[in-house]
């Protein structure tokens, strides 16, 4: 495997999450019924027509908001309303619930992913083709029964950027009912597209200003999963080892792709949010310094580390491959509470602030 042949991947894989007729493009959403996932969403949200669900990100009993920041910045904590809480001046409360399609497909293989594998394989299936304008009125006819209010949709997946041309058009179709200062679009990605994108422009079948048209919008901030912290610990956590640990050199390139596509995104000057859901402690210093040579210090600050939970379909996966769940679940726990310690340390030193001191959505990410 080489970058070549991951962009074909990639491109293979993006045709099969599309169909266009009659100019207008409708892309691949995973169905969630009859799901391992839809056992867990159960738990914490709830399915609608059975293609989206919305959620509170949030969990706060109150309602107040100085309890709600608290669990945005607590170790389990999505900031996610803070970003739409600042973009659209509304009040915290009303930025938690969230209508969250899903796109059937991916390139890569997280173990630890929250999807059933056949949700994201690419193929139509159980799964259903949908264009913007049907994704918004769903979101729109949602809102309608819901006793809280909803202002967020956040498109996940699967990876997302496998159909970039879903990002913009979501934008736009939003801006054209009037509701760009209304609606928060959330984007979120694995940082693996960057290349194969820039060959959909070089090839005309995607606006060559993309990244650039993207950044004009207000109402959008976009979920960037640096997966591990060196490229060993990166191929790991998408997927990429054997049963022993053990990974194959030959996609090495993943790592300079991801920055690569961060750094794209960077420039474009797009509100970027980096976590990093499976930090290797011994090298997460190394990680840190480098994104703070490209990126400044404010890189440090706005990136934050995610404790891993066990969900039904990663159950499912650690049966397949004889793991046991205590085993797993106690090492990601260990690895989290070292890489927080880290974190803890490493941040006031590099920027003279402590490690989640200050809200991210009010943090700028420039390319030095």
């Amino acid at each position: 495997m080489n970058l070549e042949k991951w962009i074909k991947r990639c491109d293979s894989l993006s045709k099969r999450t599309f169909i266009e007729e009659d100019g207008v493009k409708k892309y691949l959403f995973a169905r969630l019924s009859g799901t391992s996932q839809a056992n867990d969403i159960k738990k914490s949200a709830v399915v609608i027509d059975d293609f989206y669900r919305t959620k509170d990100n949030l969990k706060c009993k109150s309602g107040n908001p100085s309890e709600l920041y608290k669990a945005a910045i607590s170790d389990t904590g999505f900031d996610m309303p803070l970003w739409a809480y600042k973009s659209l001046n509304l009040p915290l409360q009303v930025c938690n619930m969230t209508f969250m399609p899903q796109t059937k497909t991916c390139n890569v293989y997280c173990p630890w992913c929250f999807v059933d594998d056949y949700n994201k394989n690419g193929r139509k299936e159980d799964g259903a083709y949908f264009s913007n304008k049907e994704v918004i009125d769903a979101f729109l006819d949602a809102r309608k029964g819901l006793a809280k209010e909803m202002h967020v949709m956040r498109l996940s997946g699967g990876e997302p950027l496998l159909v970039p041309w879903q990002w913009l058009e979501n934008l736009e179709e939003l801006k054209r009912r009037g509701l760009s200062e209304d609606v928060y679009f959330q984007g979120e990605t694995n940082l693996t597209t960057g290349s194969f994108i820039r060959q959909l422009q070089n090839e005309g079948r995607l606006d060559k200003n993309f990244w650039e048209k993207i950044a004009e919008y207000n109402n959008f901030g976009v979920l960037c999963s640096f997966k591990g912290t060196d490229w060993k610990s990166n191929l790991r956590a998408i997927g990429f080892s054997q049963k022993d640990g053990t990974v194959n050199p030959e996609y090495k390139f993943l790592d300079k792709e991801r920055w690569n596509t961060f750094e794209t995104m960077v420039k474009a000057g797009i509100d970027v949010y980096p976590f990093i859901y499976d930090p290797n402690p011994k090298t997460l210093k190394y990680f840190l310094e480098k994104g703070v040579k490209k990126f400044g210090e404010e890189f440090a600050l706005k990136t934050w580390i995610i404790p891993l939970k066990i969900y039904e379909p990663i159950r499912n996966r650690l049966d397949k491959r004889g793991l046991q769940l205590e085993i797993f679940q106690k090492g990601l726990d260990e690895n989290f509470k070292k890489s927080r310690g880290i974190m803890e340390k490493l941040i006031p030193k590099i920027t003279g602030c402590g490690y989640k001191s200050i809200p991210r959505n009010e943090i700028i990410l420039k390319v030095q």
